[in-house]
């Protein structure tokens, strides 16, 4: 026997979760006269299994295009970082299991609380996938016992057409069976009855 590593997957989870969180705008930058856009983008610091539990860590980059009032710089950006950690119930899993976890922000909105504040919600989506690794044992070659090869080969009819000089023993040999197993397979009384020609079953 022979044997490799099979992974499978133990847990398959998916969780749609809102954050909110309110950003500051620093004092270097204009007020907010009016939001252009916000693209976030997530990724993970952290994922990890324990206590039948997935744990995911990471952070959103949150960008923020918005409008000033001010002649000077009347398009600003500002980057805010949201951090999230979220844990996952999942059945039968252990530490020592590989945790594979996709994120995505299916959807992003905001309000203007104050000229230098705005709110923002995200609803974020992640999956994760368990996988474990078991020990599969397989059989790479079978082989034939002799008793088995012989039992195959006796159970085989040959036919033999004697030829001149032939005798028994030779026949008996090459056919790996026995003087009196031919002279009973063909009902002969002696060795004189096999002559040229005769047909006679080799058992």
């Amino acid at each position: 026997k022979n044997a490799t590593l099979v992974d499978k997957i133990a847990a398959d989870k998916k969780m749609s979760v809102t954050l909110s969180e309110v950003t500051v705008l620093p004092e270097h930058l204009p007020q907010v006269a009016q939001v252009y856009n916000v693209i976030a983008k997530p990724y993970l610091s952290n994922t990890k299994v324990e206590n039948g539990q997935i744990m995911i860590e990471g952070v959103i980059d949150v960008y923020i295009l918005y409008l000033s009032g001010d002649e000077n710089q009347p398009l600003c950006t500002h980057k805010h970082e949201q951090p999230f950690s979220q844990r996952m119930d999942a059945e039968n899993v252990s530490e020592d299991m590989f945790c594979d976890v996709k994120i995505s922000v299916d959807n992003t909105s905001f309000n203007i609380n104050l000229e230098r504040e705005i709110q923002i919600r995200m609803i974020v989506t992640m999956q994760a996938k368990v996988i474990a690794t078991d020990k599969l044992e397989y059989v790479s070659e079978i082989a034939e016992s002799e008793e088995e090869v012989e039992k195959k080969s006796k159970s085989c009819i040959k036919i033999y057409f004697v030829q001149a000089g032939d005798k028994l023993w030779d026949i008996a040999k090459k056919y790996r069976t026995t003087i009196s197993d031919i002279m009973s397979a063909n009902e002969l009384a002696s060795e004189a009855d096999v002559k040229p020609g005769c047909k006679i079953l080799i058992p």
